[in-house]
């Protein structure tokens, strides 16, 4: 038998990440419908080091069986934060990290893209 599992508050589990010295890493997720996928993200996430996953309250995948078997226990690592209202993730005010606040994207490629060529 698995105990349910608690969601975490994202009013609560930034302030804690900033007083360990961290700069969090979020994961906002919005339509992911499926269990399986979800659990696919939470194994990423947790083996990526993200510091918590956002899923909206709605029409949202949720934490159930099958999405922690898919995880391998992923789930289990990572906080997963149900606001009620997904306007955190669509704030412009938010980095793509979803956890510095900022005007403007903080993402830069850290290199040049360069086409495939063919070996041929």
């Amino acid at each position: 038998i698995m105990a349910a599992v608690r969601y975490h508050k994202l009013e609560n589990l930034l302030p804690a990440l900033y007083e360990e010295g961290k700069t969090p890493l979020l994961m906002c997720l919005d339509g992911v419908t499926d269990i399986r996928n979800f659990g696919a993200i939470g194994r990423t996430a947790n083996c990526a080091a993200f510091d918590g996953i956002v899923i909206p309250e709605r029409n949202s995948a949720s934490v159930t069986p099958d999405a922690m078997k898919t995880s391998a226990g992923g789930l289990l690592y990572v906080p997963v934060c149900r606001p009620s209202s997904r306007s955190i993730c669509a704030s412009p005010h938010w980095s793509s990290s979803g956890a510095r606040p900022t005007t403007h994207s903080s993402w830069r490629p850290s290199h040049r893209y360069r086409p495939f060529r063919d070996a041929r």
